[in-house]
């Protein structure tokens, strides 16, 4: 890993750990704040990746880096626990084989995925998790759900029963 994935929080085994599923979660935009950008009516979203022993690495796409703090890093952290039951929309893919945290980091590298920037008031990141959730499906690592990931991510859920159209504002990949 290079220096765009911030992996303190990760424990060293987790990186061979075979991944069993990729949870895509969406949060409360109020519950889940970053301090760089006020709270807007876009959810928060993370990715939380399933291991075989019932751990879990949570990835997130984090602005803040660079002198305008719009560059992201990717941000590894292991838990024990999977994500709360306060998420308001979830969309669940199976791994297709044999995928550890290595392989999927050196996929978001043969993508150029590992190098991202957010628009002036922060918003790109639903792009980012999107395109790399596309990556995965093109390349038969998960399998396709019936609703395209882009489609799911293009809503506000303000909470398990009630959304609201919202566009998926795009960053820029950088190389």
């Amino acid at each position: 890993m290079d220096d765009n994935w911030h992996t303190d929080d990760l424990n060293l085994q987790d990186r061979s750990r075979p991944i069993t599923a990729i949870h895509l979660v969406a949060f409360s935009p109020w519950e889940t704040a970053h301090s760089t950008f006020p709270p807007r009516e876009v959810n928060d979203w993370y990715l939380f990746l399933e291991l075989d022993n019932q751990t879990w690495i949570r990835l997130d796409v984090v602005p803040g880096l660079g002198d305008d703090e719009l560059r992201c890093k990717i941000r590894l952290v292991s838990a024990d626990r999977s994500y709360p039951p306060t998420v308001v929309h979830k969309r669940t893919s199976t791994v297709n084989g044999t995928m550890t945290l290595e392989n999927l980091v050196e996929t978001t590298h043969r993508n150029d995925r590992q190098k991202y920037k957010v628009t002036n008031v922060g918003e790109g990141r639903r792009h980012w998790y999107s395109t790399f959730i596309q990556d995965l499906e093109k390349g038969n690592v998960i399998s396709a759900n019936e609703r395209p990931v882009h489609f799911e991510m293009s809503w506000f859920f303000m909470d398990k029963n009630a959304c609201a159209a919202s566009p998926i504002i795009e960053g820029t990949f950088l190389t």
